[in-house]
């Protein structure tokens, strides 16, 4: 469910040390944490819950504060809940439930392409002025204007593009394929969060 070769060249470019896990006691041994996700909310969920990681994740997130950068679906996995497929319950970090974009608005789905992300202050935009980033997705978190909304896009339809409180965060684009912005912001949560 996961977009990892992609996202371990970037890292391998960026010089950082990382491990895949597929233990989900072996969590708690980082301080950085990224949950990356192509295909369905639901079925990642399900995977998740069922080896146990659902879990794993709440309790180094929220009790051990590791900070965590979901990406595209891991980023919606962070929400309350998602429509797609049926629907499933998400991670919760959030109250945004994840939600297919309107099709009936003149635009394509899924949404493939650079988009711009409008953003508040956030540490993971340090150094870029130009925010623009690489998305294939058809489905979004919806904006409940929480604080912790640190990014917007608009796709004749807005919602929320990047989350941000406290140790967790998470981006609806894939910073792993978004070239430089890309990989400055992946620098910039391993050095900065």
């Amino acid at each position: 469910m996961g977009n990892i070769w992609s996202l371990k060249n970037a890292l391998d470019n960026l010089k950082i040390k990382y491990q895949l896990v597929s233990d989900p006691e072996k969590i708690n041994d980082f301080s950085h944490i990224i949950l990356p996700g192509v295909g369905s909310a639901r079925e990642a969920y399900n995977r998740l819950e069922k080896s146990g990681f659902v879990e794993s994740i709440k309790e180094a997130v929220l009790e051990k504060e590791r900070k965590i950068l979901g990406i595209c679906v891991g980023m919606q996995l962070m929400g309350s809940s998602t429509e797609e497929d049926g629907g499933s319950k998400g991670i919760g970090f959030f109250k945004n439930k994840v939600l297919k974009l309107k099709e009936n608005v003149g635009i394509k789905l899924p949404h493939v392409g650079f988009n711009n992300v409008q953003t508040n202050e956030s540490v993971l935009f340090d150094g870029l002025k130009q925010k623009d980033f690489y998305f294939v997705h058809s489905y979004a978190m919806e904006s409940t204007s929480g604080d912790y909304e640190a990014g917007i896009t608009d796709y004749k339809q807005k919602f929320v593009s990047v989350v941000e409180r406290e140790n967790i965060f998470g981006t609806q684009f894939h910073p792993e394929i978004s070239q430089k912005n890309g990989l400055i912001l992946l620098d910039n949560f391993f050095k900065k969060c």
